[in-house]
């Protein structure tokens, strides 16, 4: 073959080449259509793939509700009330006329106070004299014992102590059958008693009776536990025990019983002369109770007095 036939021969490879290439660039998007990928030679990017599949977190399975209620948190109280065997008690035992503390209440409520299981200090006014409103002041509560004796009145220096121990805030339960005559009929003093035990008294001096039994008058702190019967008292027979009548906001808490002169009139009454005060007044001398009685009566106003 000459040299001409071979040059036509290699022309003719090169020209098939040449279109070959040709074809495979505009398939392969050589001309500058957007095919996805960047402008860095053309070059075809590679097709995304889906991200790698996570596993399903495992539901929790909901808790079945209960019929049982939320626990309650836990706390300690503090009581607001003095507790009845915290409190301090003061026996004022008014014997400084007759000499004979035994015409007093103070032995039976002393065995009282013995069967609650309660401690307690005494003063005589014969040997110790009138106490004053500061000896007062040392106790929550002060028991002022007059008895069933007519003559063993408390003085007025008596009276001026207690007033100043109410004012100041005292609690006081004052027992006796004699103790309005001798303030209004001895001393003349009509406004202590008014405003102090909260109760009046006729003023012919001539107001008392005798008396044999009590009824419960008023659903009180005093006298829960105590039968709608009559009380029959253990009356020894010393004293015709005063009569009286209530103010207004004194509550009546016994009156006189069927057996009992001027029945249905006060005969233990409970007033509140300060806001920080309390006073129980009985014209029942408390030796005439019955030893239950008595400590149930007794119970009763100290617990009363600690609210």
């Amino acid at each position: 073959m000459n040299n001409l036939a071979k040059r036509s021969i290699i022309w003719i490879v090169l020209a098939a080449l040449l279109s070959a290439t040709l074809a495979c660039g505009a398939l392969s998007g050589t001309d500058g259509a957007d095919t996805g990928g960047d402008d860095n030679g053309g070059e075809i990017a590679p097709l995304p793939t889906d991200p790698p599949t996570q596993a399903p977190e495992e539901e929790q399975e909901a808790e079945e509700p209960t019929d049982e209620p939320a626990a309650e948190p836990t706390a300690t109280v503090e009581p607001t009330d003095v507790p009845v065997e915290e409190q301090s008690i003061l026996i004022v035992i008014e014997d400084k006329l007759s000499g004979q503390a035994s015409f007093t209440s103070s032995d039976e409520i002393g065995e009282s106070l013995d069967a609650l299981g309660l401690s307690y200090d005494t003063w005589n006014t014969g040997g110790d004299g009138i106490p004053a409103e500061s000896t007062l002041a040392e106790y929550t509560t002060v028991i002022w014992t007059v008895g069933d004796d007519c003559c063993d009145a408390p003085e007025r220096a008596s009276f001026d102590s207690m007033e100043e121990y109410i004012q100041q805030g005292g609690n006081l339960l004052i027992e006796g059958g004699s103790v309005a005559y001798a303030l209004t009929c001895n001393l003349n003093d009509y406004d202590f008693i008014e405003g102090n035990f909260g109760v009046t008294v006729a003023s012919t001096c001539q107001d008392w009776g005798p008396m044999g039994d009590i009824v419960v008058e008023t659903d009180h702190p005093v006298t829960d536990g105590f039968a709608s019967d009559a009380l029959e008292l253990n009356v020894f027979g010393r004293v015709r025990p005063d009569i009286v009548q209530p103010e207004e906001g004194t509550t009546v808490l016994f009156v006189r019983g069927p057996n009992s002169a001027r029945r249905d009139s006060p005969a233990v009454v409970a007033t509140q002369p300060t806001s920080d005060s309390k006073v129980v007044y009985t014209i029942v001398p408390l030796q005439w109770f019955s030893n239950a009685s008595r400590e149930l009566f007794l119970s009763n106003v100290l617990d009363w007095f600690s609210e």
